[in-house]
């Protein structure tokens, strides 16, 4: 960073360790479960003190998100394995803001709260999910050097 500009980069992976969708789970929700998000963002942040032990900062970026679906359609087109995964790589609006603190060091501690929102609609012709936008939204504890 640069006074009171810097510049993040964000990787990051998340999931449920349970294998597959349980036939409850199947019939209870009637629909695919996310088991997998992953991605990376990376975009600009503004600190709104720049020689301060600690200081407030926002900013925002870009990134592409991968998300996993698994379970059962309700309806699935003909010859389309109806438990099959559906998988979405999305473009997103990064927007974030948070607290460093520790700035006096050669590291800091990054406190923060990050959405997504993607730029367009998750879309699959064999699954229940078309036409729905995927938000998301992070809390992180991170460590910037």
């Amino acid at each position: 960073g640069v006074e009171h500009a810097q510049i993040f980069v964000r990787v990051f992976a998340a999931g449920w360790a349970q294998r597959g969708v349980s036939d409850r789970d199947a019939a209870v929700l009637n629909r695919p479960v996310p088991r997998v998000q992953a991605g990376a963002d990376a975009g600009f942040l503004w600190e709104l003190r720049e020689r301060a032990s600690w200081s407030p900062y926002f900013g925002g970026g870009a990134g592409l998100h991968f998300l996993r679906f698994e379970g059962a359609l309700a309806q699935a087109s003909p010859g389309v394995d109806p438990s099959a995964p559906t998988n979405q790589v999305l473009a997103a609006l990064v927007l974030r803001g948070g607290v460093r603190l520790l700035r006096l060091y050669n590291f800091d501690l990054d406190l923060y709260a990050q959405g997504a929102l993607p730029f367009y609609r998750t879309k699959d012709p064999d699954s229940e999910l078309v036409d729905a936008y995927t938000p998301t939204l992070h809390l992180g504890v991170g460590v910037g050097f």
